[in-house]
């Protein structure tokens, strides 16, 4: 376990998958570095961020995480930021990499004429676990060594995620069902890993590809550089996450954002389809829906994961489709994707 340690010391994200009910469980590791911390302070921080994302800062729980959308002036979302609130004057957010530039020059605009400050957190580490299958006694081991080396941040329902207080920077928080963590600022120093091995897991290494295909499975937009910007918040079903308010005023994006809602502005949403390919798509790219005998090219994809032959898509098509419609990714004509079901209902 020391060369575990060693070897993935100081990467940002690790992925742990927890499989129970069986002789001798695994624990598989992989490091995702898409993410970073941004820490907003000031004692005007409340009042500004108030003023920029779609969620009602004034109503959050402090250490409570939440979704909430960053818009540009025309609605369309530069990302979807996880946020907490430590108090009135300190907030941090977490969001894609990728997006880190063009997310807080635009969030910083207005900056100049507000006493508050934007900090990237370069240190920060992350951490994801996935229990898969396990009893509710190691479960419950699990959380109880979690709450030995963080804090706990609450989420705010199921998918606005659980209560959080400063441990020496280290938070921890579930993704909706208490089967998925996410930790924050974990390091080998904190012996974590050396107490995880200890509950009798066998440990080897994997890629990204659990992580993002759960997010898929969640209906939880994955957005990139070519996505960003492209889509207003009801396209990427961000609704469906408690991360809009409608009551709490002005935010840039504010009234393409309303009008979306209450005069059918928006014709999409995001789906989850599952099925069979022998290619990957491009990102934000179409796919072809069967219409009859014939195919029609409609809808951008979000994210993809393939396994082998198999391919779960997000991707943003009509919202009035059929449930049994079927689709083929452009130039694979022995691809086969169907709708699935994700875990919440939109309006």
């Amino acid at each position: 376990m020391l060369e575990l340690q060693q070897q993935y010391k100081k990467q940002n994200i690790y992925f742990f998958t927890l499989k129970g009910f069986v002789m001798i469980k695994s624990l598989s590791i992989s490091k995702l570095n898409q993410y970073t911390l941004i820490k907003v302070s000031g004692i005007e921080a409340q009042k500004y961020l108030q003023g920029q994302v779609t969620q009602d800062l004034y109503k959050m729980q402090t250490q409570t995480l939440y979704y909430a959308a960053h818009c540009e002036p025309k609605g369309k979302v530069i990302a979807l930021l996880m946020i907490w609130k430590q108090n009135d004057d300190t907030f941090f957010y977490i969001l894609p990499k990728s997006l880190e530039e063009s997310q807080l020059k635009e969030i910083k605009k207005y900056a100049i004429f507000s006493k508050v400050s934007f900090e990237i957190q370069p240190e920060t580490s992350f951490h994801f676990l996935h229990l898969d299958n396990v009893s509710l006694s190691d479960k419950e081991r699990i959380q109880a060594l979690l709450a030995n080396f963080s804090t706990s941040i609450e989420t705010q329902k199921e998918y606005n995620s659980t209560n959080t207080l400063l441990n020496n920077g280290k938070f921890h928080f579930s993704l909706g069902d208490n089967n998925d963590f996410i930790i924050i600022n974990f390091s080998d120093d904190d012996n974590f890993f050396a107490e995880l091995s200890k509950l009798n897991y066998t440990i080897s290494t994997c890629d990204s590809s659990l992580f993002e295909k759960t997010q898929i499975e969640r209906g939880i937009p994955q957005l990139s550089l070519v996505t960003s910007q492209e889509f207003l918040p009801q396209a990427l079903n961000i609704q469906a996450l408690n991360a809009i308010s409608f009551s709490k005023g002005c935010y840039t994006g504010q009234e393409m954002v309303a009008r979306a809602k209450y005069r059918g502005a928006n014709k999409r949403a995001l789906y989850y389809l599952k099925g069979t390919s022998s290619v990957s798509p491009e990102i934000g790219s179409n796919l072809l829906m069967k219409l009859g005998e014939n195919y029609k090219e409609t809808g951008n994809i979000i994210s993809f994961v393939k396994e082998k032959n198999e391919i779960f898509i997000q991707v943003v098509l009509s919202n009035r489709l059929e449930e049994n419609s079927e689709f083929k990714i452009i130039g694979c004509d022995d691809s086969q994707l169907f709708i699935q079901k994700l875990p919440y209902d939109l309006e």
